[in-house]
């Protein structure tokens, strides 16, 4: 980005890094986007940019690039050996979203025995056979 004038940011910084213990000289020209900036490098116009250009493999078979600066650690993970990947209706219910369905419904139900055990003789509401009771003092 330009400030006052003069680029700045974390990749200008590195850039001004990297020129000064080589002893080069660096001037910075502005790109509209990353595929004319990509473009000017490939026609020599700029002797190399600087960016958060995604190293993909058709950047690396047009131009080469240094170690990465950055690591997202970003990933995209796929089953092997399938068309479509799972169903919905297999990635919800597996074991442990089925675990954690339970343990937030077990204190629920639980706590809703309990308050038909203690309100029985207060409420007339809570004044039912435990089979009737169980889902109303849950709800």
């Amino acid at each position: 980005m330009q400030r006052d004038g003069a680029h700045r940011g974390f990749s200008i910084d590195l850039m001004n890094s990297v020129t000064e213990e080589l002893g080069w000289q660096v001037t910075y020209h502005t790109a509209d986007s990353f595929g004319s900036m990509l473009e000017a490098v490939e026609t020599g116009a700029v002797d190399a940019a600087i960016a958060n250009i995604s190293v993909t493999a058709e950047h690396e078979r047009r131009m080469d690039f240094s170690q990465p600066i950055f690591d997202s650690a970003i990933q995209v993970l796929t089953p092997s050996g399938t068309d479509g990947g799972p169903s919905l209706i297999a990635a919800l219910f597996t074991r442990d979203i089925g675990i954690a369905v339970a343990s937030a419904l077990a204190p629920l139900f639980g706590g809703g025995m309990l308050m038909s055990l203690f309100e029985r003789k207060s409420q007339p509401y809570f004044d039912r056979p435990l089979k009737d009771a169980s889902f109303p003092t849950s709800w």
